[in-house]
């Protein structure tokens, strides 16, 4: 597999995203893995707009975000990103499971968030 290919920088996210969610079960602060991990689907999405692996990931990333209190960005900008790479998702692979099963977790996150703030 080539340095750039596309799957190394999903492979590479995704395992940051899974350091970042350890990092958080452990006290710290798994921040810095969640930005390595945009940052890497991000890269992955570049190389190959049509990888719906990486657009369906990325949602996985912004709804750990969320549910780990990330404030730098507000829940609606993360869950606009997160319906338009669902789109792409969609886009590139109808039959992906993984796409819908994504958005419907990050939904089910805001609405856990939303639970928690208002009581």
């Amino acid at each position: 597999m080539s340095p750039d290919s596309p799957m190394n920088y999903v492979d590479l996210a995704t395992s940051h995203q899974f350091l970042a969610e350890y990092e958080f079960a452990h006290g710290n602060d798994p921040v810095p893995n969640l930005l390595k991990a945009e940052e890497n689907y991000r890269k992955a999405i570049e190389l190959a707009p049509e990888l719906f692996r990486a657009h369906a990931n990325i949602i996985w990333t912004y709804a750990t975000m969320v549910s780990m209190g990330y404030k730098h960005r507000t829940v609606s900008d993360l869950l606009r990103k997160s319906e338009e790479h669902f789109e792409r998702c969609v886009g590139s692979n109808p039959g992906y499971y993984n796409c819908y099963e994504l958005l419907a977790h990050f939904y089910l996150v805001i609405a856990k968030d939303s639970y928690r703030h208002t009581g």
